[in-house]
């Protein structure tokens, strides 16, 4: 919970929960859960340089930024996705929440 910054790929597994701002130089890979159940989508959101991957198990409600996004049969995605493009280097967040110091 709270603002994360992880440089390389970052695992949530099955049972595990995280929300907040989370900023990822890498994949992120969904088993667990990404955001409150009953929470607005823009309480959690992650951006990522590389691939989001949402598993079978995977229950995301946060908004999801990444340059590609990979959901299995069976993934819950209930929040948004926007793509970011090749080149620009993690720019929506950081134009739309700005950080506390």
């Amino acid at each position: 919970s709270g603002q994360l910054r992880v440089n390389g790929p970052l695992i949530i597994w099955n049972g595990g929960l995280v929300r907040g701002r989370i900023r990822v130089r890498g994949d992120f890979y969904l088993f667990g859960q990404l955001g409150d159940t009953d929470a607005e989508a823009s309480e959690t959101a992650i951006e990522c340089t590389g691939m989001i991957c949402v598993a079978q198990s995977g229950l995301s409600t946060g908004t999801l930024f990444a340059r590609r996004l990979q959901l299995y049969e069976g993934a819950n995605v209930q929040g948004p996705f926007k793509t970011l493009r090749p080149g620009k280097d993690l720019p929506v967040l950081q134009e739309v929440f700005v950080e506390s110091k």
